[in-house]
C-alpha cells in the first residue's frame, strides 16, 4: 500500500481495507502484511487480528469457515515495519480445522491467537432477542479522525446510552462500497471491525468528554471474536457495546454484531487495560 506522511493521509478507501488484508505468503505457512500509515503511533488491534484470520483461513480448505479467533495481544505493534504471520496447523478434522498465529515484528510477538473454522452443520438453532430496535435512521453520523483505522472504508453512525454503568455504544457500520462474494473477507472484515472503539466502551462510563481519554493508559489485552452465521459486511448491522465492571485497572467490554433484520451473527469479549496515568503506568500491558 502507498504509504503518505500523516499531514497528508486521507482516511482510506474500502480498496484500501482490502489490501490491508491481501497478505503476502514468504514461504510455507507464512505471511506478510503492513500497516496502512506508517507514522501511526501504534498498529491497530483490529488490523492485527483481521490479518492474523486471514493467514489462518489461506492454510484451511475454502469448505470450511472461520468461527472463532481468540488472541492476545503480547506488545505494542509498530506501524511503520511490516508484521510476519506464522500459522502453525494444530489439527484438521472431520469438521473443524485448528491453527495458531504468531504475529511477529523483528523476532518478537506482537499478537498470538487461535483460530477455529468450521464445515457447518445441521442442529436446533436459537438466538437472543437483541436488547431493543434500534432505528438506523436516528442514529448520527460518525466520522472518527483516525487515518490508522482506515475509517473512509466504512460509513458509521453512532449512539452513546446514558453514561452510567449499563449504558450502551450502539454503532451502525456497513462498508462504504459493495464487497466482493468471498466470505473469507466478510469474516476478516468482521474481526476488524469488532475492535472499534471497543474500549470507549468503558471509557464512556467515566468520561463523558472524549478529549479526555488521553489522560488514560489503555491497551487491549485479549479478544475473542465468535461468528455464528454468514453475514455481509456491505449491509448495515448494529454493533452493541456494553462494560459490566472495570476493576484494578483492568475492564471487560462486550459486543455483538446483527444484522439490520436482527439476526446475531457475531459476539464479541474484549479485556483490557484501563488506568489512571502514574509513574509506573503505561500504555502497553
Amino acid at each position: 500500500m502507498y504509504a503518505v506522511p500523516r499531514s497528508e493521509y486521507s482516511p482510506g478507501t474500502l480498496d484500501d481495507l482490502l489490501e490491508l488484508l491481501d497478505l503476502n505468503r514468504v514461504g510455507g505457512d507464512s505471511f506478510r502484511g503492513v500497516s496502512p500509515d506508517p507514522t501511526a503511533p501504534r498498529v491497530f488491534g483490529g488490523q492485527v487480528a483481521a490479518q492474523a484470520a486471514v493467514a489462518a483461513a489461506r492454510t484451511v480448505d475454502r469448505e470450511r469457515r472461520l468461527a472463532t479467533l481468540q488472541g492476545t495481544f503480547v506488545r505494542q505493534g509498530d506501524a511503520s515495519r511490516p508484521l510476519k504471520y506464522d500459522v502453525t496447523r494444530i489439527g484438521d478434522g472431520r469438521r473443524f480445522a485448528f491453527r495458531r498465529v504468531t504475529a511477529h515484528q523483528g523476532g518478537r510477538p506482537v499478537f498470538t491467537a487461535s483460530a477455529t473454522f468450521h464445515g457447518g452443520g445441521n442442529g436446533p438453532e436459537h438466538q437472543t432477542e437483541a436488547v431493543a430496535e434500534v432505528d438506523l435512521a436516528s442514529l448520527p453520523l460518525f466520522a472518527p479522525e483516525l487515518s490508522s483505522l482506515l475509517s473512509g472504508a466504512w460509513e458509521m453512525r453512532r449512539s452513546v446510552e446514558p453514561l452510567v454503568v449499563g449504558g450502551r455504544v450502539v454503532q451502525a457500520m456497513r462498508t462504504a462500497a459493495p464487497m466482493p462474494d468471498d466470505q473469507t473477507l466478510h469474516d476478516a472484515l468482521a474481526v476488524y471491525a469488532s475492535d472499534e472503539f471497543t474500549l470507549d466502551t468503558a471509557l464512556f462510563v467515566h468520561e463523558p468528554d472524549t478529549m479526555r481519554f488521553h489522560h488514560y493508559g489503555i491497551a487491549s489485552i485479549d479478544h475473542a471474536v465468535h461468528l455464528h452465521r454468514e453475514v455481509r459486511m456491505d449491509q448495515w448491522f448494529l454493533y452493541t457495546l456494553d462494560s459490566p465492571i472495570a476493576s484494578g485497572g483492568r475492564t471487560l467490554v462486550r459486543g455483538e454484531m446483527r444484522a439490520a433484520t436482527g439476526e446475531l451473527f457475531a459476539s464479541i469479549l474484549q479485556q483490557g487495560v484501563i488506568e489512571l496515568p502514574g509513574p509506573t503506568n503505561g500504555h502497553t500491558p
